[in-house]
């Protein structure tokens, strides 16, 4: 029910009414097409006859008067029916009484057969034979069919013409019907419209007052929310302040003051980049085409540097961080928003931290230790130690350095679950493939969001090799002194039986056997 009363509906039904309105008038024009259509067959018809009756007393009258100049205008006549039934056989094709025309045309054609031959014997003197054929039976025959076939063709055309007026009428009717109903759809869907009208108007007239209390409330909103935005501007943290699309400066906050060390009007209203960026950090000069805050009004970029300093009122710098992002309006750029901060200490903490890595690198590259670390097969550091004594370094694939390769599958495993590997012996082959002794400790790294290991290795094989020449020689001194210590006792077990003979046979002990 609603479409009936949108302005769609509206149209709608104009057109409705336009189209049934065009089918009338084309019925209409059709009708009368058809009524003058029917109307030439009619004449022509009449004329045909008419033509034919006199094409007929001409030859009678010649035949009996013999007289010839009676037939001087049959061809002119002749011509003029065979262009009437031609015109008719036009007029009428594609309606019923086609096949009537055609059996006319036909009659007419063997009408004209006789007479041809009468005409040519009368133009020979041969009266009687034209006579005999002009009243003979077969042409009388003939004639006769033709004459009913051109009085029965009218009452066919009118009964033709009666049953399409009566169509047309029955189409008419229905289009005047519909022309009317649609005349009276418009003018329904038009009240229609009309009340929608005045209520769309009284709604508009709620919309409107509702809009301005709206409109009220949104400026109060605003004012505060503006209020709320000078107290958060003001208690930022960060520097901040507006551009123009001159590069003059609309507005600034206390901390950008603070740090630049201006008061606002002095800042206000004047060309940031003349006041606080017209130079690089070594006093060279920035030049303006190349500022990156200018980009941002210039050429709606947004832009984020980290390495750039600004200048305070007493033309000492500091380093900062800042970002410049355009002000759009309706598609215009109207200026710019710069917010920075000061990153003096990050920078200072920065250095630190590059002097701290610098240390850690000179002893990493120092130590008399092996160091490296790998990630999926591939080297990522090696001190020179590492590349000496393994001829490996950065870069490269990680060499197969160990004798008994299942030994690193362990390794890893142990790796994985105890999360360190510490102080395990283990031979790895060297730079010139020799067997070395090496203590190894391994800890888990991640290197550029790769897994790896991170290793200390430590070529003790001199020192094994000394401790265990120590060990043998220990072991000879163990041995030369459980042989002495054996002498010794068979020695005096010697004694006491020499001892022990003397006193058998009576005689003194030879030896003094102390005991300690």
């Amino acid at each position: 029910m609603r479409f009936f009363n949108s302005v769609k509906a509206l149209y709608s039904a104009v057109g409705i009414l336009s189209l049934f309105l065009m089918l009338g008038y084309y019925l209409d024009v059709q009708s009368d097409a058809m009524n003058d259509r029917h109307l030439e067959v009619s004449i022509e018809l009449e004329r045909m006859i008419r033509l034919d009756q006199e094409l007929t007393s001409m030859l009678s009258l010649a035949v009996v008067e013999h007289n010839a100049l009676r037939t001087t205008s049959y061809d002119t006549v002749r011509h003029d029916i065979e262009a009437a039934i031609m015109k008719v056989a036009d007029l009428t094709k594609g309606q019923s009484i086609t096949q009537e025309i055609s059996a006319l045309s036909e009659g007419f054609k063997e009408i004209s057969g006789f007479e041809e031959t009468a005409l040519q014997l009368m133009r020979s003197d041969r009266w009687k034979e034209a006579g005999d054929i002009l009243f003979g039976d077969a042409y009388l025959r003939v004639k006769k069919t033709h004459e009913i076939d051109s009085e029965a063709i009218p009452g066919i055309v009118r009964g033709e013409i009666e049953t399409i007026e009566k169509r047309f009428n029955r189409i008419k009717s229905a289009a005047l019907i519909a022309r009317i109903a649609a005349l009276c759809l418009l003018l329904w869907t038009g009240i229609m419209f009309s009340r929608r009208t005045r209520a769309d108007l009284a709604e508009q007239v709620r919309l409107r007052t509702e809009i301005s209390v709206a409109k009220e409330a949104l400026e109060a909103r605003v004012l505060e929310r503006t209020e709320e935005l000078r107290l958060l501007l003001h208690s930022a943290g960060e520097g901040i302040f507006g551009m123009d699309t001159a590069g003059r400066v609309t507005f600034i906050n206390p901390a950008a003051l603070n740090m630049l060390g201006y008061v606002e009007t002095e800042i206000t209203g004047k060309s940031a980049h003349d006041l606080i960026h017209h130079s690089h950090a070594d006093g060279s000069p920035y030049p303006e085409k190349d500022c990156l805050m200018n980009a941002s009004f210039t050429s709606a970029a947004i832009n984020r540097v980290t390495d750039e300093v600004l200048w305070r009122k007493d033309r000492s710098s500091f380093p900062v961080e800042y970002s410049s992002t355009p002000i759009a309006k309706d598609g215009r750029i109207m200026g710019a928003v710069v917010s920075f901060r000061d990153i003096t200490e990050r920078k200072q903490m920065e250095q630190k931290i590059i002097a701290e890595g610098e240390r850690l690198k000179n002893i990493l590259y120092t130590a008399p230790i092996n160091i490296a670390f790998s990630t999926k097969g591939k080297i990522h550091f090696a001190n020179p130690l590492f590349v000496d004594t393994f001829g490996a370094k950065a870069g490269d694939a990680s060499p197969q350095l160990y004798v008994h390769p299942e030994e690193r599958d362990a390794l890893v495993e142990r790796l994985k679950r105890d999360g360190i590997v510490k102080d395990v012996e283990i031979k790895m082959f060297n730079s010139r493939k020799q067997a070395r002794d090496m203590l190894i400790t391994y800890m888990p790294i991640n290197y550029e969001g790769e897994d790896g290991i991170l290793g200390w290795l430590m070529d003790f094989t001199e020192r094994k090799q000394s401790e265990e020449a120590l060990k043998e020689h220990m072991e000879d001194l163990e041995r030369f002194s459980r042989l002495t210590i054996d002498r010794e006792e068979r020695m005096i077990q010697l004694k006491e039986e020499i001892n022990m003979l003397l006193e058998q046979m009576g005689r003194e002990k030879k030896y003094t056997i102390v005991v300690e």
